[in-house]
């Protein structure tokens, strides 16, 4: 069914990312200073830990700082993007 939408409702979905990248890139590679995210261990399908991505983050995007913390429990990790 094709049907149109609105600017509000074309805003609120969300849509699967391009390639090989996961949604979990997306939202750190899109954190703007200041922010930050928690991503749940049940979220998390890969080997390494999120850090891992940040650090190539870091390398391929120069002025671009993260930290990454391990929540209580280790039930997840917790991102901020610090630059």
């Amino acid at each position: 069914m094709i049907k149109k939408i609105s600017k509000e409702e074309f805003e609120k979905l969300e849509f699967s990312a391009r390639g090989t990248a996961t949604m979990t890139f997306h939202h750190i590679h899109s954190l703007r200073a200041g922010e930050q995210l928690v991503i749940e261990a049940s979220d998390w399908k890969r080997k390494y830990r999120p850090s891992k991505m940040c650090r190539y983050l870091e390398k391929k995007n120069p002025g671009i700082r993260y930290r990454v913390f391990t929540l209580a429990g280790k039930k997840g990790w917790a991102v901020q993007r610090i630059s």
